[in-house]
């Protein structure tokens, strides 16, 4: 970027079941890292690789949702469940009846970032990466986000400067920047 190189000679492999979390100074290169990871950044030279089969599941640091559609067609879209459950699990995540016709634009960016969660988890990724997850989390799906994190045997990237969050989820390695 701007004539610099970011994560030269970097490498990282992260196994089954393995918690990781990135840390160091703005600029770094860890969202880039994050969207190398996921995919969604394909303009570098190297190469990443994901094992046949595995899912990736990436809660970006800001919202990717469709800002015009509602968030039962939202979350329809996103994942493989069907109507009348789907307004299941969105209750299970604070979105009530009457809610989930709502248009995703008229969601505080708190009630969006849970949506994204319930997208995320849903969808079970083999791979969880997530960007400055706690961010605008309320204190009731903070608490779920880590009780999934810890009951899980998933394996999870993070990029996070929660100090709490980050001593709850205790990972197995921190890679610095």
């Amino acid at each position: 970027y701007d004539g610099r190189h970011i994560l030269q000679g970097f490498e990282i492999k992260i196994t089954g079941g393995e918690k990781v979390l990135i840390r160091g100074a703005n600029g770094t290169g860890k969202t880039t890292l994050l969207n190398i990871m996921s995919g969604d950044d394909r303009d570098f030279k190297g190469q990443r690789v994901v094992r046949d089969g595995n899912k990736i599941g990436y809660l970006r640091q800001f919202s990717s949702l469709n800002q015009e559609k509602s968030v039962l067609d939202e979350f329809g879209n996103r994942t493989e469940i069907d109507y009348s459950y789907g307004r299941s699990v969105l209750a299970n995540y604070l979105f009530p009846a009457e809610f989930v016709e709502e248009k995703i634009k008229k969601l505080s960016y708190g009630q969006q970032r849970r949506l994204e969660l319930a997208i995320l988890l849903t969808n079970k990724p083999d791979l969880l990466l997530l960007d400055e997850p706690t961010n605008h989390l309320d204190l009731f799906l903070r608490e779920d986000l880590e009780r999934f994190l810890l009951e899980q045997n998933i394996a999870l990237c993070v990029i996070s400067h929660d100090d709490y969050f980050v001593d709850k989820v205790a990972f197995d390695r921190v890679v610095e920047l």
